[in-house]
């Protein structure tokens, strides 16, 4: 079974890019413009717009977003890492 690392930070970057920090320190880019395009959900539609993007928060580990009404979890988050 594959374990995942903890978010402990985020930063927007531009498009629909983050950067995130992990629990050990390391850090990654995750574009999440292929998650956005791929979700029938109404709220990644809303997502769509960068300013609303850019918004982004962690609870808890959790990259959210709409005041907690979108988020994502720690393991999806390392499936969209592309640095």
């Amino acid at each position: 079974m594959k374990t995942y690392r903890n978010v402990i930070g985020c930063k927007y970057l531009k498009n629909y890019t983050i950067e995130v920090v992990f629990e050990d320190n390391s850090k990654g880019i995750v574009d999440f413009l292929p998650m956005l395009n791929k979700s029938p959900l109404n709220m990644a539609k809303l997502l769509k717009n960068k300013a609303e993007f850019a918004k982004v928060k962690l609870t808890d580990g959790v990259l959210n977003w709409l005041n907690g009404q979108f988020d994502i979890a720690p393991y999806h988050v390392e499936n969209y890492l592309v640095a």
